[in-house]
């Protein structure tokens, strides 16, 4: 798959995300861009990537450091087991992408 052309913009939805399973998808799609290797896991060396991505979608040059990484890490690591899981990203999209104006399914 090229995925040279792909950027974290093009997968929300225009108008944003007001349901639950919108929220999923798009931690789901933002996952599987980012899970280069198909561990299940997004490593620390992966998450540069994810980095340089948004950074460069706000048009902004940047170069993660390893103390950038280390934090971004911790941040997306919801449960704090020292992974990051789709299970970790939907919980943040669901919290940042749909917030408290959502019932639970």
């Amino acid at each position: 798959m090229d995925l040279t052309n792909i950027n974290i913009e093009s997968r929300v939805p225009y108008g944003g995300i007001t349901d639950i399973q919108g929220a999923k998808q798009v931690a789901k799609s933002i996952f599987e861009l980012y899970d280069k290797n198909g561990s299940g896991e997004i490593t620390s060396s992966e998450i540069f990537g994810m980095m340089k991505d948004a950074y460069k979608d706000m048009g902004k040059g940047f170069n993660p450091t390893k103390a950038d990484t280390d934090t971004y890490f911790d941040v997306l690591d919801n449960n704090k087991d020292g992974k990051i899981t789709l299970q970790d990203l939907e919980d943040l999209a669901i919290k940042y992408l749909v917030g408290n104006n959502h019932r639970n399914i």
